[in-house]
């Protein structure tokens, strides 16, 4: 049950409308992305555990992202690196809950997030993003 992983209460729950109004993506949500719906707009949205560190691989951030219609939570907490220039790609109807990371978080370093061309849904909270690109 979705309501039950880590804590993350009714914020979850398939719940598009509310009274009539779009329901937030998330309390305080502003701008053009204030609806996003991220894994909420899947009938049955599956949380995915990142359990590692490592750029890649089963557990990575990079294997959370690679399908759509996913609830990201943290089991770990730091940095994860990746090569220079690689972007990190993600997928429609996800949602990335950085705040669920132990500690001090993640810290995303040497890559840029996904252009998000032809994609939709996507609610990336509390993440440190360190790009190396030079200016």
């Amino acid at each position: 049950d979705l309501r039950m992983s880590r804590g993350l209460g009714d914020v979850y729950k398939r719940q598009v409308w509310a009274d009539g109004e779009k329901v937030l993506a998330f309390p305080g949500a502003e701008g053009g992305g204030k609806y996003a719906m991220g894994a909420r707009a899947s009938e049955n949205p599956e949380v995915y555990h990142v359990t590692t560190l490592e750029s890649t691989g089963p557990g990575s951030l990079t294997e959370a992202v690679s399908k759509s219609n996913r609830i990201v939570v943290f089991d770990v907490g730091g940095t994860i690196s990746y090569d220079k220039w690689k972007q990190l790609r993600i997928e429609s109807n996800t949602t990335i809950l950085g705040q669920t990371a132990p500690g001090e978080g993640i810290t995303i370093e040497g890559t840029d997030l996904s252009d998000f061309a032809g994609k939709s849904n996507i609610i990336i909270r509390y993440l440190k993003i360190k790009s190396l690109r030079r200016k």
